[in-house]
């Protein structure tokens, strides 16, 4: 198979040539989980790069290689040894979804492994990672919907999920409708189930806006990639899967950054003028310098508050507002590993880390959300545009279209004749 190539990339690529900043190049693919697709589009189709650049470009597809040849046997084994367990389980995110989305498990960025299971299979799962010589780490529970297993003898991480975003982000995840739709990808002499198409869409959206303050470019050229494959029975099935989750918002934004970046595809749920403000949020977060504390507890409250602008459904939007006592309160996995090395309970290491929070918060400066002033790092079509009003107007390739002053309305695409879907309550 031909290995894609990614607008997303080469964006990046022009961005630092345009600034004579080519030193900043990997640094920025770093940041934004893109070093091996930068690289494969560097060495692709871009002659001018510095000597220096080129030979860094071969050392990161050198090191990715490296990486897929360690993860890809041990992702296919622990895949097994789960299939024997009698645990289904979807690959998300990894080697496998490089594979179906560049035709290549090198390029796109993994440390770890993350699996999506049934949340009724937990138990099983786990007893199966340990025997194969995995350990979990300390468990808060509360909102997360993930445990990270370590083998600390053969250096590997495993992230077992039964929903792909924690307790206090609403997204109804039925593993059984995913694993009715899934796709097999050829992988290391055998195959890898992965979401389907559709869901893999729907996913990529959400994990694109899951940590905003904090943006990944990942999520961003993987659903370029996942335009330039899916049909209109997979766009039809997208706008359905959208709208029982309620993340139509989510994916037109996510559509409308694509459109932004020259990238023409159709859109499966219609934009508005809500959701091209949220479009100029996401392009000023690309370029946001407080990025580095991503960890301070005043990130992970921006995330959590964003998802009222994200979301559409007046009851998902409450609740989002009802977890905040949840989240405030609540030990999260950082108090579990405290407790762990202090031998202390969880309420006693998340005591003494109130303080430290209330701190961090008052730390935090007022504008720091959303004072941003640098340019998008991205240089493509519409990433100079900056709009002055809502009723701007923006030109891409091929296209116009000016904001919508009224929201957008229900999709009405036809569902496809077969491969029906059938949603749980």
């Amino acid at each position: 198979m031909r290995t894609a190539t990614s607008r997303i990339a080469a964006g990046l690529i022009d961005g630092c040539a345009a600034r004579g900043a080519w030193h900043e190049l990997f640094p920025l693919a770093q940041r934004h989980k893109l070093a091996g697709v930068v690289a494969h589009a560097l060495r692709a189709g871009r002659s001018d790069a510095p000597a220096a650049i080129a030979a860094e470009a071969e050392r990161v597809l050198e090191r990715a290689r490296h990486q897929a040849a360690r993860l890809v046997p041990e992702l296919a084994g622990v895949v097994e040894a789960l299939r024997v367990a009698g645990v289904p389980a979807l690959a998300v995110k990894g080697p496998a979804q490089s594979a179906l989305l560049y035709g290549d498990p090198d390029l796109r960025s993994s440390l770890d492994l993350d699996l999506l299971i049934a949340r009724r299979d937990l138990r099983s799962a786990a007893a199966c990672l340990e025997r194969l010589g995995y350990a979990a780490r300390p468990r808060a529970d509360g909102l997360a919907r993930e445990i990270h297993f370590v083998n600390p003898r053969r250096g590997f991480v495993v992230d077992l999920h039964w929903n792909i975003v924690g307790g206090d982000i609403p997204f109804p995840l039925d593993f059984a409708t995913l694993w009715a739709e899934r796709q097999a990808v050829a992988l290391g002499g055998g195959t890898i189930d992965v979401p389907g198409t559709a869901w893999l869409t729907v996913l990529s959206g959400l994990y694109l806006v899951k940590e905003y303050p904090w943006v990944d470019l990942t999520y961003l050229a993987d659903l370029e990639q996942l335009a330039r494959r899916v049909t209109l029975a997979d766009l039809a099935c997208v706008g359905e899967i959208a709208t029982a989750t309620g993340t139509r918002r989510i994916t037109a934004l996510a559509f409308t950054l694509l459109r932004r970046y020259g990238i023409d595809t159709r859109a499966p749920v219609a934009g508005d003028a809500a959701v091209e403000r949220l479009a100029d949020r996401l392009e000023r977060a690309l370029a946001d310098p407080h990025h580095r504390r991503k960890r301070l507890y005043w990130h992970r409250l921006a995330t959590l508050l964003s998802h009222v602008a994200f979301r559409e459904r007046i009851a998902d939007r409450l609740r989002v507002i009802a977890a905040l006592p949840a989240f405030l309160l609540l030990p999260d996995m950082n108090d579990a590993e405290r407790a762990a090395a202090e031998g202390r309970s969880l309420w006693a290491a998340r005591l003494r880390r109130l303080p430290e929070v209330a701190a961090t918060l008052l730390a935090a400066r007022p504008g720091a959300w959303t004072a941003w002033r640098t340019p998008s790092p991205i240089r493509g079509p519409g990433s100079s545009r900056r709009r002055a009003s809502s009723s701007s107007c923006s030109t891409m390739p091929g296209s116009c279209s000016t904001r919508p002053a009224r929201s957008c309305s229900p999709c009405r695409r036809p569902r496809p004749s077969s491969g029906a879907h059938s949603w749980r309550a």
